[in-house]
């Protein structure tokens, strides 16, 4: 069934030359490509990391890394008036309380 549909679908969609062929130059600012190098640095420690500490404590690190970026970027650089929030910051609180308690009586895994 979802052949078919997308058969019909993909009939009346105006196909696109792929992005090799199109002809607008790729940007020459260098840290637009900092973002691909980050991510492969990130991939490459989740992945030696959650072996040794297990998939739930590199989800909540990984949250509460995100959470605490976000309350620092709200604290330095308020953005249209509006700056950091109690939400935000109980939010990190709690999410740090769960890393704390999500790690206890983990073993370390060799």
């Amino acid at each position: 069934m979802h052949v078919y549909v997308g058969a019909i679908t993909s009939s009346y969609v105006e196909p696109k030359p792929p992005l090799y062929l199109r002809p607008e130059p790729l940007p020459s600012e260098w840290w637009l490509y900092t973002g691909g190098l980050m991510g492969l640095a990130f991939v490459s420690v989740v992945a030696a990391v959650v072996r040794v500490v297990g998939v739930l404590l590199v989800t909540l690190a990984t949250v509460r890394g995100q959470l605490l970026g976000a309350m620092l970027l709200d604290w330095w650089f308020a953005v249209g008036g509006e700056s950091l929030t109690a939400t935000t910051v109980v939010g990190t609180v709690v999410t740090l309380g769960a890393v704390a308690l999500g790690s206890v009586g983990v073993p370390v895994r060799r």
